[in-house]
């Protein structure tokens, strides 16, 4: 609609509409004790990168998996859900997301139960088990694999 039929009562709503919001985008600003300049003098960071694994794990195939089972810590890198649906036997479950490492409480509770074992990341893809286990790699975890399969791969014929 052009601003010519716009009734003058209309115009102050419109006014309104926009002012009360900024003046309290500006209030908020002001009070907060490092406010963010209204004029940006300098480049700042919007976003974080997220944190990428110095580390490099090796894979273990889906047939040595299974010979050597005993060999292995089973790590189940699976949603909670997934889980919680279909559990591997003995494994430790770490809910894993890709932006944010492992906690140190996981590798810690890892470490105690690892032993002499070597840990075997399963997960719904290869190369989220990668990541997992580069992930832990970087983090000390240094006797670590990933199977280079999927978990329902795995679960198939256990």
């Amino acid at each position: 609609m052009p601003f010519e039929l716009l009734s003058k009562r209309s115009a102050w709503r419109m006014m309104i509409l926009l002012a009360v919001p900024t003046l309290i985008a500006v209030t908020c600003n002001l009070l907060r004790p490092e406010g963010l300049p209204f004029i940006a003098t300098e480049p700042y960071e919007i976003f974080t990168d997220c944190p990428e694994a110095t580390a490099q794990a090796d894979s273990v195939s889906l047939k040595d998996a299974r010979t050597q089972a005993g060999d292995f810590l089973l790590v189940d890198g699976r949603a909670p859900a997934q889980v919680k649906a279909e559990p591997i036997d003995g494994a430790i479950a770490i809910a894993y997301d890709e932006l944010f490492p492992v906690s140190a409480e996981d590798v810690s509770k890892l470490a105690q139960a690892r032993g002499e074992r070597v840990v075997l990341v399963i997960a719904d893809e290869a190369a989220t088990a990668k990541l997992l286990a580069d992930d832990l790699r970087s983090q000390g975890v240094l006797k670590v694999r990933y199977l280079n399969a999927r978990a329902q791969d795995f679960l198939a014929e256990r």
